[in-house]
């Protein structure tokens, strides 16, 4: 399970598809719409995907701190 702690938007955005944790421009386009001083956390949340994916997983439980939901998405 990976917590996070962004805007509703963010989190739908983030549970859609696995492709932002290793498109870059995706990422992007996902980032943009987060405040510049959370950057550092969006590279966070991000890395932590990343070495799940890694890991082998082929899940992730994503969990929106703000509203207490949970989603999960398909890391293969």
């Amino acid at each position: 399970m990976l917590a996070v702690d962004v805007p509703s938007a963010v989190f739908d955005t983030l549970v859609k598809s696995a492709s932002w944790i290793t498109d870059e421009e995706v990422w992007k386009g996902i980032t943009v719409s987060m405040p510049t001083v959370h950057m550092p956390y969006a590279h966070q949340i991000r890395e932590a995907a990343a070495k799940r994916k890694a890991e082998g997983f082929p899940y992730l439980l994503l969990y929106a701190a703000r509203e207490e939901r949970m989603q999960i998405l398909t890391l293969n």
